[in-house]
């Protein structure tokens, strides 16, 4: 068989929606509901301690909760040019890994090695935008700048789930600019009250 008549089998399963070692490929789910406007009434003594926790700078309380204050914190220590919310305060990136691990990780974190943290992230379900102006950032449905509480109803992965990673979905990814958006807490934007926090929100494209 002549070399233009041969086709690899690594080449025959990306035809066939293969990995490279035969097994059936897997897209990252990009299934987002816009959740700013959800209402959380009744507050618990838990959720009371996480408002006094954001409110206070005092970085604690789960994963999702103390990221959420330490992008708090980094933004008013002027860091961030090291991890930052995006403008739209729907997804965060991390601009500069080894000054995060150095600077961040170990002040505020247990984990003191990036690819600890990200692991963390993938446990809590937090996805990846691959493509545009975003790529490289992480989001989660429930991970809104100024909503910590909504960070409170991430739940942690107990499973590592399977081995194949799965494949990026970029047409699926969403589009944050077109979404209201997510300003800082101020004494005018509650964090659980919807209704006064559409005052500190706008959609841009």
């Amino acid at each position: 068989m002549s070399a233009t008549n041969t086709i690899s089998i690594k080449d025959q399963n990306k035809k066939a929606g293969l990995t490279a070692k035969g097994d059936q490929r897997q897209f990252v789910q990009h299934s987002y509901t816009d959740r700013s406007n959800d209402i959380l009434d009744n507050l618990t003594a838990s959720d009371e301690n996480i408002i006094r926790l954001y409110r206070e700078d005092s970085v604690g309380g789960p994963f999702p909760i103390k990221l959420q204050i330490v992008l708090k914190v980094t933004e008013q220590l002027g860091q961030q040019h090291i991890i930052s919310w995006l403008p739209h305060g729907r997804s965060f990136m991390i601009h500069r890994p080894r000054e995060f691990e150095e600077e961040i990780m170990g002040k505020f974190f247990k984990q003191t090695k990036l690819t600890s943290f990200r692991r963390q992230l993938n446990l809590y379900d937090f996805q990846r935008i691959t493509h545009g102006r975003d790529a490289g950032s992480y989001y989660h449905e429930l991970f809104l700048r100024g909503k910590p509480l909504l960070a409170k109803k991430m739940i942690r992965r107990k499973l590592k789930g399977t081995k194949i990673r799965a494949s990026s979905s970029p047409d699926d990814e969403p589009n944050f600019y077109a979404m209201p958006y997510m300003g800082p807490i101020t004494e005018a934007n509650s964090m659980h009250s919807p209704a006064r926090a559409m005052m500190g929100q706008k959609s841009f494209d």
